[in-house]
C-alpha cells in the first residue's frame, strides 16, 4: 500500500514540476529531457496526449468547436447553425481534431529537423520537444476556453496567443535562435501544417458530396 502511495505521489510531483517548468521555460524543459534528465518529467508523449484529450473534450463540451469552425471557414460560410457546409465542418472537427491535434507533432519537428538542419538534435530529439510543446499549447488552450466562457468571448485570439507564445518563446530556448527566426519557423511550420489540414478536410467534404 505504501509503495502504491508513493509510486502516486511520484506521479503528481512529476506531473506538476512538469507543467510548472513548461509554462516558465518551455525549452528548457525539452532540452534538459532529450540531455537525459528524464527523471524529473513526464514522458513528453503521454503528457502531448494527455493534454490534448483534455483540451478537445472541453472545446467540444463547451461548444467551442462551433467557434473553432467559424475560425477555419474564414468566413467562407454563413454561421447559421443549419447551413449545411457549417455543420459538416463541426462534424468534421468534432471527429478528428484529436488526430489533426496529434498530427501537428512529427510535420513540426520534420520541420524543425529541415529548418534547423545544423542543430544538435535528431528527428527523436524534435519529435520529444513538439510533444512537450504542442502538449502545453494544448494545456494552455484550455485556459483561452475558460476566458471565453466566464470572462469575455473573444474567439479563437486567447488560445492563439497561449499557444504560439509557447512554440516561439520554446523554439528560442530549446534551438537557441533569436526571435524572428523562431516566429519564422513556427509560420512556415504552421503553414505546412495547416496546408495539409485543409487538404485532407477538402478530400473528406468531396468524399461526401
Amino acid at each position: 500500500m505504501s509503495e502504491t502511495v508513493d509510486t502516486i505521489v511520484r506521479l503528481d510531483s512529476k506531473l506538476w514540476r512538469t507543467v510548472v517548468d513548461l509554462t516558465r521555460n518551455p525549452g528548457q524543459v525539452a532540452k534538459d529531457y532529450v540531455g537525459g534528465k528524464r527523471a524529473s518529467y513526464v514522458n513528453p508523449i503521454r503528457y502531448c496526449l494527455a493534454a490534448i484529450a483534455l483540451s478537445i473534450t472541453l472545446t467540444i463540451s463547451t461548444g467551442e468547436i462551433r467557434a473553432l469552425s467559424e475560425g477555419i471557414l474564414f468566413g467562407l460560410v454563413s454561421d447559421v447553425p443549419d447551413d449545411p457546409a457549417f455543420v459538416r465542418v463541426v462534424e468534421f472537427l468534432s471527429k478528428y481534431l484529436n488526430v489533426m491535434s496529434l498530427v501537428a507533432v512529427p510535420i513540426y519537428a520534420l520541420v524543425a529537423k529541415l529548418f534547423f538542419r545544423r542543430a544538435p538534435y535528431s528527428y527523436a530529439d524534435n519529435f520529444s520537444f513538439m510533444c512537450f510543446i504542442v502538449g502545453h499549447g494544448a494545456f494552455l488552450s484550455v485556459f483561452g476556453t475558460l476566458f471565453n466562457m466566464y470572462i469575455y468571448f473573444m474567439g479563437l485570439l486567447p488560445a492563439f496567443l497561449l499557444t504560439n507564445t509557447v512554440y516561439i518563446y520554446g523554439t528560442m530556448r530549446f534551438f537557441g535562435r533569436g526571435f524572428w527566426a523562431s516566429v519564422s519557423y513556427v509560420s512556415v511550420a504552421s503553414f505546412v501544417y495547416m496546408g495539409l489540414v485543409y487538404a485532407v478536410a477538402w478530400l473528406w467534404f468531396v468524399r461526401l458530396a
